[in-house]
């Protein structure tokens, strides 16, 4: 049984026309400007259809049509299975998910506070934090282990994810080889390669390279994932006034490029591929040249993006939210946080991506700021609830039984009933009177989410795999680190 979202879309920035005119666009660009394409498969792909290839400089130049087939071809829908089917998710129309953090480089230690190179065990406790959180649905390798080799790093990381949540798992790969032994590390736990294509417990990233690039090791995860029938989110991370134009409309255009060009290689690769438009794109802050993830511009692109996807392309959208740019677990990050993923909910973004522990600019992990993200998503998704007007709901019979004698509606039973469907009850907010709060020790919400994050790392496991499962797991990766 999927897990249940709550569906967004309220949030609209620009009219079907608006929408329109950069699509129109984005088609014209392909067709006069093109995309740099450098590995030789896809070229040739490209080339068997009538696309124009300039073999010289890697140039190609896309005619409508194509972009227009591969489209209609893209699943509208899409099942991202989780180890324990319960924690499935159905990316499709408006339904709203969040997956975690991904690739930082170092973490704030939870013990003393300090900063430091992440670690393996990092990764683990990372992942087996987001595991235990209610509002995290898939997980990423929230950190880059700076204790082992970087070679052959993505499939021990696929192996450690695995081991230790049973939510879904989004991968990137190092090539295409990276892709096939991630795929026979998964099939391994789920029985075999068909049973994965069924139950498709990892996904892929592809990411391009603004402006108009697809790289050779990038497109060749795209391609492998397309072959094998896998999940795979085609991501654009455009910075408007750098990588693209300054305008957001101009940084659209870069961006949709280059993510329906990659659309079309999996669909001409195998006709089907269930591929999800993927960015992160935002601006160049340009007073420091740093590029500023906690922007409301950041935003304003997400919600854009998920009207180009929900009314025009119908292909689940998996944009972003919830980074900062602040280096610690303070104010800046709380309020570039839930400004981000508010906006980003709202549109109905089906999964919003780098939503958790996430810090200066996805360099730094906090596992506070994981609890706290959590939270705030919590919070969010009380609000795209909303509320429903039903003769029980307005209540007049309480109302009245209560009247303007009454004091309080406190021992109803309408307010026992309606209590939970109604109240969001946070885990680690602190609403309690003053006195009552210094009794306890005066903590703070950061405190409070240290506090929850050693007890979930005391306390929770994912189901464990079996032994025989971990050995050869964990056979595929020694031997993908020997051919190095």
């Amino acid at each position: 049984m999927p897990i249940q979202s709550i569906e967004g879309g309220f949030l609209k920035i620009l009219t079907k026309r608006d929408l329109r005119k950069i699509h129109e666009a984005t088609l014209d660009v392909l067709e006069n400007v093109g995309v740099t394409i450098y590995e030789k498969e896809a070229l040739d792909l490209l080339r068997g259809v009538g696309a124009n290839v300039d073999n010289e400089n890697k140039i190609v130049k896309i005619p409508r049509y194509l972009i227009e087939e591969a489209i209609k071809k893209s699943p509208s829908s899409i099942r991202l299975c989780g180890r324990n089917p319960n924690n499935d998710i159905i990316l499709e129309g408006r339904r709203v998910y969040t997956a975690g953090g991904a690739d930082g480089i170092y973490v704030i230690d939870l013990e003393n506070g300090k900063l430091r190179l992440a670690t393996l065990k990092d990764l683990q406790d990372l992942t087996r934090l987001q595991d235990s959180l209610d509002n995290i649905h898939a997980i990423m390798g929230i950190v880059n282990p700076s204790d082992v080799s970087p070679i052959g790093v993505d499939r021990l990381r696929c192996c450690e994810l695995i081991k230790n949540t049973e939510k879904h798992i989004l991968r990137d790969a190092q090539g295409k080889d990276g892709v096939k032994d991630q795929i026979e590390i998964a099939a391994v736990v789920v029985g075999s390669r068909d049973e994965l294509k069924k139950r498709p417990i990892i996904s892929f990233v592809d990411c391009t390279t603004s402006p108009l690039k697809h790289e050779k090791i990038n497109t060749e995860v795209l391609i492998e994932a397309a072959k094998n029938n896998i999940p795979v989110v085609v991501e654009s991370d455009v910075v408007a006034g750098a990588t693209a134009p300054v305008t957001i409309a101009g940084a659209l255009i870069v961006q949709n490029a280059e993510v329906l060009s990659g659309i079309l290689i999996a669909q001409l690769e195998n006709p089907g591929t269930p591929v999800i438009y993927g960015n992160m794109s935002s601006i160049m802050d340009m007073r420091t040249a740093n590029v500023a993830l906690g922007s409301p511009e950041l935003g304003i692109i997400q919600v854009i993006t998920a009207q180009l996807c929900q009314e025009f392309y119908e292909i689940p959208f998996m944009g972003c939210g919830g980074i900062s740019d602040s280096k610690s677990t303070d104010a800046q990050a709380s309020l570039e946080k839930t400004l981000t993923l508010a906006q980003a909910a709202l549109a109905g973004t089906n999964l919003i991506h780098e939503m958790a522990g996430m810090l200066d600019s996805l360099f730094t992990v906090s596992y506070e700021q994981v609890v706290i993200d959590d939270e705030i998503m919590g919070a969010i998704y009380r609000i795209l609830k909303g509320t429903k007007v039903t003769d029980e709901t307005l209540a007049i019979d309480v109302i009245a039984d209560v009247g303007p004698l009454g004091s309080h509606f406190l021992t109803k039973d309408h307010t026992r009933k309606f209590l939970r469907q109604e109240q969001w009850i946070p885990g680690i907010l602190i609403r309690e009177k003053r006195e009552s709060w210094e009794r306890k020790g005066s903590k703070s919400m950061r405190e409070m989410a240290r506090e929850k994050a050693k007890k979930i790392l005391k306390e929770h496991w994912p189901e464990q795999l079996e032994k025989d499962l971990v050995f050869r797991m964990e056979e595929i990766v020694k031997k993908a680190l020997k051919k190095k």
